[in-house]
């Protein structure tokens, strides 16, 4: 969402240039919590299975199932809706990787690129599930789980013009950083990102965190006053559907002010820096050009969404601008 999502509109202040500060689902990395234990790279237990990884760990997976050593893919899971998964499925030689239920109905097929596949699925609302990833001939048993619980905390959680947040959404780990609250998964990846653009020369901030749905509620408010209701769509979020509710979204802004905001900033030092190492700590650019038709959202260079690194990094990799698009989710550009 803009941080016109988060920001208020001020008086004789262009929408543009505005500097205004108003202030995901179980996590299964290999296998998941009935399917399996977390472990790191070299086989040690990382604790207890449902905590949360730190990032830019590596885990693999320790499947239930008989496996041939050697062949096991690494997983990680999340819902992205209440009724649809993804599984991120690493270390693969086959071509191909599939995800069946447990009595072996086909669901989802993907092609494997560079050792890598993204399966999308259907999964039963409110309730935890059992699935199959094929590879090869190499089968791994994994465990979605869709209850309100882990829902709530799933890092792939979407969030647009056509999926809501209910008004009492709060994400939980909150942390600050910077003086902005945001999970923190979030924080701790956009300190690494601060830190590796300061090594390049650039100082990075923030113009906004986590926004609750009140404070959207109000931001969004104001910008109807000032523009209209439909030119305020296309700036701002309604109440419920902005990212930044979700404590997985931050509006970044170079140390000199210049351009935040703006879509101006995309062609910055900072900006350009952004787009192209942003996906190295776990973002992406969230609203990028020309997908306006499936966001409902103008080109916001300075939004970027945390999805963790491995995620991040094929997204990028395979040349993906849309969440909507690379989780096989319908296009979003108005509010239904």
């Amino acid at each position: 969402m803009s941080d016109n999502h988060g920001s208020l509109p001020l008086n004789g202040v262009s929408r543009r240039t505005a500097i205004a500060v108003v202030g995901g689902s179980a996590l299964f990395i290999a296998a998941g919590r009935v399917a399996g234990r977390a472990t790191d790279a070299a086989g040690r237990g990382t604790g207890h299975r449902s905590a949360m990884p730190a990032p830019g760990s590596t885990h693999k997976v320790e499947p239930v199932a008989h496996a041939v050593p050697g062949s096991e893919a690494r997983l990680t899971v999340f819902p992205v809706t209440t009724t649809r998964a993804a599984v991120l499925a690493s270390g693969i030689t086959a071509p191909t990787a599939e995800v069946t239920t447990a009595s072996g109905t086909s669901l989802a097929t993907a092609q494997v690129h560079s050792g890598t596949a993204l399966l999308t699925f259907a999964v039963p609302a409110g309730s935890a599930a059992s699935y199959v990833l094929g590879n090869g001939q190499h089968r791994q048993n994994f465990t979605v789980s869709t209850t309100p619980a882990d829902f709530n905390d799933s890092l792939w959680r979407v969030c647009n013009k056509a999926i809501a947040l209910p008004s009492s959404y709060v994400p939980s780990g909150l942390t600050a950083s910077t003086g902005h609250l945001m999970r923190a998964e979030t924080a701790s990846a956009y300190e690494a990102m601060a830190d590796a653009a300061r090594s390049a020369g650039i100082t990075l901030g923030i113009t906004s965190g986590y926004r609750s749905y009140a404070d959207q509620a109000s931001t969004f408010s104001s910008w109807s006053q000032t523009l209209g209701q439909q030119d305020a769509e296309h700036e701002s979020a309604m109440a419920g559907h902005s990212e930044h509710q979700l404590g997985l979204a931050i509006d970044v802004q170079q140390a000199s002010g210049v351009c935040t905001l703006n879509t101006c900033f995309g062609s910055t030092t900072a900006g350009e820096w952004v787009a192209a190492n942003a996906h190295r700590f776990g973002f992406i650019v969230r609203y990028q050009p020309g997908r306006q038709n499936i966001t409902g959202y103008d080109y916001e260079p300075w939004h970027v969404r945390y999805l963790g690194t491995e995620l991040a990094a094929d997204y990028q990799a395979r040349g993906f601008h849309c969440l909507e698009t690379y989780f096989g989710l319908p296009a979003a550009p108005d509010y239904i």
